[in-house]
């Protein structure tokens, strides 16, 4: 089964010998190349999962399996490419679209990660409002590491039994701004 893609034919047109009319994709196996940087190519080895997501309104997402390991590395962005092959049966993912590929490992490690709207910028560093006592915030300013899309590592700024504001930090932070 397959659906046609690309149709390069008008009414009254002629064909000549050799010349593509239309081409047929087989997408119920869809292969992914993806770009992975030299600080995160260790992890791909010692992964156990990979998941495709889609960037549309979708959000569609599959497991996936890794077909080769970088083999060069692109001079302009340092990047090194991945191949994955997908399993899209159910048509959800489409030729040429952009997806993101998650990677999870067994490696188990313990941070502290608050969701991304929680993160605020005051003077052009990050911040985050905590929350100590009922009706009583204080601002700290945070290192922040690797983000997933959704949260963010924070390295330093935060202890573990802190609570964070995660809902309207930007209020909080107009707030601030005009005390």
């Amino acid at each position: 089964m397959g659906v046609v893609d690309y149709f390069n034919l008008s009414s009254g047109a002629s064909v000549n010998a050799n010349e593509t009319i239309f081409t047929i994709n087989n997408i119920s196996k869809v292969y992914i190349e993806a770009q992975v940087y030299d600080e995160n190519a260790a992890k791909i080895k010692s992964a156990t999962k990979f998941v495709a997501e889609c960037s549309d309104d979708t959000h569609a997402s599959s497991e996936v399996k890794l077909i080769s390991l970088p083999l060069t590395i692109n001079a302009t962005n340092q990047s090194q490419k991945i191949l994955f092959e997908l399993d899209n049966k159910n048509n959800e993912f489409k030729l040429g679209e952009f997806v993101t590929v998650r990677v999870f490992t067994d490696n188990l490690i313990r941070n502290i990660a608050v969701p991304n709207s929680s993160i605020m910028e005051m003077n052009g560093k990050p911040v985050v409002f905590l929350k100590d006592a009922a009706e009583k915030y204080s601002i700290s300013y945070i290192s922040a590491g690797q983000n997933n899309g959704d949260y963010t590592v924070i390295e330093k700024g935060i202890e573990e039994d802190e609570r964070v504001v995660t809902n309207g930090s930007y209020q909080m932070k107009m707030i601030y701004v005009n005390q």
